[in-house]
């Protein structure tokens, strides 16, 4: 009795043990995160800081070595003319100095502001702003209730489909935008270039860059794949994708042209769909299921075509017709991802 007991105390003093050095190591973990957050803000906000001064004093020192110039040109065309009529002439120069004064100090003082305005501009950039989707028609449930699902789930899949120009890459990082401010998830993307997007959206290469508690956008036309069978390497790269993504909490959209590009077992684990209009001869090549959604909203597609955004939302919690407008940081490079490659 008493040995079982003791090995009871034992069993139990390994244990508690165990956890309080977990416990210790998550602490350790958590403070080296928050040190390296605050070590990039930090250096972000020095940066832009010198950045924005350099900038400052290159336009005032220009403003300052123009003026010398205009003055010192002005003084020696008045010394050639001082012969000819010293009184009029000086009385002129005068008043064009005054006149040139002036007109300097304006310009001065204007491209001060356009400094300030264009640096305010430039830090805005990367700030996510979050965007509230306009309703244009329900077909099931409330937009709310599937936005609440969306942003609150550990770990959910979305597919992204629509015809070329038709917007697929714009809601997306609409999404992602809303994700940064709303969750306090990591966000990547894969498929963009860095140079093309804020700062607080990471482009990875590797699914081995992607950490925990992270959403994911994935643009299949933008991945670059060696082999010639791209289709493969795709279908190889999401099912990588959706099998680590319950064990990392990682969320994932992935933004496809045509369905058919994607194995049937990808499309029966997404949790919704984004479908963006799409060309008449695409639909013919969809999957099944990807046909017959399409097909049950072709009448209202047709119906709603001048809304610029128009998107359809698929999914158990809501199916209905938005609006989205472009992210707040979008530009063409965006749009493009490796098209210029």
């Amino acid at each position: 009795m008493k040995k079982r007991t003791q090995k009871k105390i034992k069993k139990r003093s390994i244990e508690f043990i165990k956890s309080f050095f977990q416990i210790i190591w998550e602490i350790v973990v958590m403070v080296s995160k928050s040190f390296v957050y605050l070590y990039n803000g930090l250096a972000f906000i020095v940066e832009k800081f010198f950045e924005f001064i350099s900038w400052l004093f290159s336009k005032l020192f220009f403003e300052m070595k123009s003026k010398h110039g205009n003055n010192s040109k002005h003084e020696m065309k008045s010394n050639s003319e001082e012969v000819v009529d010293k009184k009029s002439r000086s009385k002129v120069s005068i008043e064009e100095e005054m006149d040139v004064n002036k007109t300097n100090k304006g310009t001065l003082s204007e491209k001060i502001n356009k400094i300030f305005s264009k640096n305010k501009r430039e830090l805005s950039k990367h700030e996510p702003l979050s965007q509230d989707f306009e309703v244009i028609r329900n077909k099931k449930g409330k937009l709310d209730v599937f936005e609440n699902f969306l942003y609150t789930n550990k770990s959910t899949i979305g597919i992204i489909l629509g015809a070329r120009g038709t917007g697929k890459s714009a809601i997306g990082m609409a999404l992602l935008e809303n994700f940064a401010v709303k969750t306090d998830k990591n966000i990547y993307a894969m498929g963009f270039k860095q140079s093309a997007l804020p700062r607080w959206i990471e482009v990875v290469k590797e699914i081995s860059q992607i950490n925990n508690n992270s959403i994911l956008l994935v643009d299949e036309g933008g991945v670059e794949f060696s082999s010639r069978d791209a289709m493969s390497n795709s279908n190889k790269l999401l099912s990588e994708i959706l099998l680590i993504a319950r064990h990392k909490d990682l969320s994932v959209m992935f933004i496809t042209q045509n369905s058919s590009n994607l194995e049937i077992n990808a499309i029966r684990q997404a949790d919704y769909l984004i479908l963006k209009p799409s060309s008449l001869l695409q639909k013919d090549f969809e999957r099944k299921k990807i046909k017959d959604v399409y097909s049950k909203v072709d009448i209202d597609f047709e119906e709603l075509k001048g809304e610029q955004g128009l998107t359809y939302f698929y999914s158990d919690k809501y199916c209905g017709f938005i609006k989205n407008n472009l992210p707040s940081f979008w530009s063409e490079k965006v749009s493009k991802g490796y098209s210029g490659k």
